[in-house]
């Protein structure tokens, strides 16, 4: 009798319940104390793998499913969960509150206007999982190959604003070992693209690293028209059984001044114009 569940093949510390699991009444469940991820919602932390005693920025935090995770995988470190909506805030902050991870530090701001953002600069391990188009969540009804031009307006729009986080990132954070960089999308535009405008930036210390070596039998990776798509992953719902996601993980090659003032660039739009323009001219469609 009672539930059967699998340790997960992937990430050792991710259980695996059925659809159906008798957990679902449980009063922890009912309480908010207690809660259920989607596979793919783990990648991320888990990759982001922060040592423990380590500080950790979640940029875009709520709901806060992820910043538990790294709250369990950082044990007596830090992390600091910051959301810039004033009703995701408060739903952030009570998850937080249920799930009784006291080393998570709840900040209500825009991530790139954080007041003296001098002090953070102990933080070592970022994670960014900024606002997308959602594509790769199976609750969505899929789009068609087909898309329209304010369709694609607001990709690039959300490309824009993924890339300013992703510079910011890199360009703030002097103590910052690794970035992983995550999206619930399925679109280039959102993934492939902005890791490469990111990766042409100047004035980061960053590389991509092979996430395959991390992740012995995963079978999903980016695309092969970009020379790095390899070392990225995707989950997708038909091979998976996961929502979609991507993610990329990035490392800095050597570590420079605490002093360094280098800034990110004003306008992160303006840097991948060319790419969007031969996109546009090439019809180029969702993947």
């Amino acid at each position: 009798g009672g539930d059967q569940f699998l340790q997960d093949f992937h990430i050792p510390e991710v259980l695996v319940f059925p659809p159906g699991t008798a957990l679902y009444q449980h009063h922890l469940y009912k309480n908010g104390s207690l809660h259920f991820m989607d596979k793919s919602s783990c990648l991320a932390p888990y990759l982001l793998r922060p040592h423990v005693h380590s500080t950790v920025l979640d940029m875009c935090a709520a709901p806060g499913l992820k910043t538990i995770q790294l709250a369990g995988i950082a044990q007596s470190g830090k992390v600091y969960a910051v959301e810039r909506d004033a009703g995701r805030f408060q739903s952030l902050k009570e998850m937080i509150a249920n799930s009784g991870a006291d080393n998570v530090v709840t900040l209500h701001s825009d991530v790139t206007k954080l007041n003296d953002v001098e002090k953070y600069n102990d933080v070592e391990y970022i994670l960014l999982d900024p606002t997308c188009s959602g594509s790769g969540m199976r609750d969505r009804q899929p789009r068609s190959s087909v898309q329209s031009s304010s369709d694609k307006e607001r990709l690039y729009k959300l490309q824009g604003f993924q890339l300013t986080l992703l510079r910011f990132a890199f360009t703030k954070f002097p103590a910052a070992k690794r970035v992983v960089y995550s999206t619930c999308s399925l679109n280039v535009e959102e993934n492939e693209e902005v890791v490469q405008a990111a990766l042409n930036s100047k004035h980061h210390e960053f590389q991509l690293v092979n996430v395959s070596k991390k992740l012995p039998g995963w079978i999903n990776f980016g695309s092969e028209d970009f020379e790095f798509g390899t070392k990225c992953i995707y989950s997708r719902p038909e091979t998976d059984f996961t929502n979609g996601f991507f993610v990329a993980v990035f490392e800095r090659k050597k570590h420079y001044s605490r002093d360094d003032t280098r800034s990110v660039p004003e306008n992160d739009q303006d840097y991948i114009e060319d790419t969007n323009k031969k996109a546009f001219e090439n019809g180029s469609k969702y993947n």
